[in-house]
């Protein structure tokens, strides 16, 4: 029992190596930064299949962005709160629990990802909502007068037909957290470090090869349904241009009965819609195709005003034609596609001087897709020039209550407030030009315009 207790004795004398705590400092850091001020490229409206994109840029917004919990942003932080805890209680030296943690933070970065990538109409909604958004800031800067210093959005194709693997969409995903996820799984690998450096030599390999089985498996779970699904569809694509229509369509029914969620992904109705069409059979998915092959004509060639409004009337009834199908995610799909058809051709008629004739586009789209959030300041900017400002004032407040884009949101207060001027509203007016210059008074000359009452 001495020899016992002396042993203890020896144990608890016995020098420890100094905790790393500038390296729990740095995770913690990271976690904040990446949970709450990722430079998201876009602010994401709805839910995301349960995680949600809950975080934003600064200047999105006035204020620091909301961040429910059950998110990445929101569990980012709660993980770094906990680290922080960690860090400072007197159980720091305990290795277990931060290789735990570090092993958590990387788990909730790929199950992000992957909720992102396995949920295609919801990826498809985020490739829209990034079009919406580079659109019309486009459209701020060209036909409102608004400077916004930086580029804000690169432009997307309104219909991408390729198909796309796991790892590309994955890339895709990334890039609409861009700096603010390398930032998160980098802290993860801080805090497995802390972990490793207060294990034993003789015990390190050993959890080094339990961490890493365990996460292989936890991928391998979660991919394997998409990679099966992904390889499907390419054998389907490959038996299409090998002219094997009945195979691919066998192939693509049998996906479109087990993946629902593919028929709110635009190169899945295509190609059933393509097989469909050769082997003459008159589907919902045959007019999805027919629609899509004459947009891309659309957009690729300059017609004539007579031209282009026949083909957009053939374009209306193909895409009219798909949205009686059974499946509510083909009919929203060809719904909203129709719906940017008629905003690029109203974009056409307002450049050329035409906002009356745009103004009818633009409400026929709306009608089509209300989520349509850059039709809202279009027609708001086509009903001032029309002086018709009143008839304007409910869809900027629409747009205001919908936007989280701070300097969008500076051009739709500016819009309210040449509104109500034309009104004679001038008090009104006022009120929302300094509420813009508040927004975003970075070179705001719309604003300065408004102010000084000219």
């Amino acid at each position: 029992m001495k020899e016992y207790a002396g042993n203890s004795s020896d144990n608890s004398d016995r020098p420890q190596s100094p905790f790393p705590f500038w390296v729990v400092w740095i995770s913690c850091l990271s976690l904040g930064l990446g949970g709450m001020v990722s430079r998201l490229q876009l602010p994401i409206e709805g839910r995301i299949s349960g995680l949600r994109l809950a975080v934003c840029s600064p200047w999105f917004g006035s204020g620091l962005p909301g961040v429910p919990l059950l998110s990445f942003g929101g569990l980012s932080l709660v993980t770094g709160l906990l680290a922080l805890f960690m860090g400072l209680s007197p159980w720091r030296h305990r290795p277990v629990p931060w290789l735990a943690l570090g092993l958590w933070v990387w788990l909730l970065v790929l199950l992000f990802l992957m909720q992102l990538a396995n949920h295609l109409d919801d990826l498809t909604f985020l490739w829209d909502q990034r079009l919406q958004y580079s659109t019309v800031f486009s459209f701020a800067q060209n036909h409102c007068g608004a400077h916004f210093g930086l580029p804000i959005l690169e432009n997307f194709p309104e219909l991408d037909l390729q198909l796309h693997g796991l790892l590309e969409r994955l890339r895709f995903n990334c890039n609409f957290l861009s700096w603010g996820l390398i930032l998160v799984p980098l802290a993860g690998g801080l805090i497995l470090y802390v972990g490793f450096s207060l294990l034993a030599a003789n015990r390190r390999g050993r959890w080094t090869l339990l961490l890493a089985l365990v996460l292989v498996a936890f991928a391998f779970l979660i991919s394997w349904g998409p990679v099966v699904r992904d390889r499907q569809l390419h054998r389907a694509s490959d038996a299409i241009s090998c002219g094997q229509y009945r195979e691919a369509q066998q192939l693509l029914d049998h996906l479109g009965r087990h993946y629902p969620d593919l028929w709110g992904w635009p190169p899945f109705p295509y190609l059933l819609g393509e097989a469909n069409y050769h082997l003459g059979q008159d589907t919902p998915a045959r007019h999805f195709y027919l629609g899509a092959e004459l947009l891309l004509k659309l957009d690729t060639f300059s017609k004539s005003k007579q031209v282009r409004e026949a083909d957009l009337a053939r374009l209306r009834l193909q895409w009219s034609l798909a949205a009686t199908s059974p499946e509510p995610r083909l009919k929203r799909l060809a719904q909203h596609l129709l719906a940017w058809a008629f905003i690029n051709d109203g974009l056409k008629k307002f450049k050329s001087h035409q906002p009356a004739a745009a103004l009818d586009s633009w409400e026929q789209a709306m009608s089509l897709s209300a989520r349509q959030l850059q039709a809202l300041l279009y027609l708001a900017k086509a009903r001032v020039d029309l002086r018709l400002g009143r008839d304007c004032l409910p869809d900027l407040e629409v747009f205001l209550s919908r936007c989280q884009a701070r300097p969008l949101l500076s051009t739709a207060l500016t819009l309210a407030g040449n509104a109500h001027y034309q009104l004679g509203n001038f008090q009104e007016s006022r009120s929302y030009y300094e509420r813009s210059m508040y927004v975003y008074h970075y070179i705001n000359f719309p604003a300065h315009k408004g102010l000084s009452g000219q």
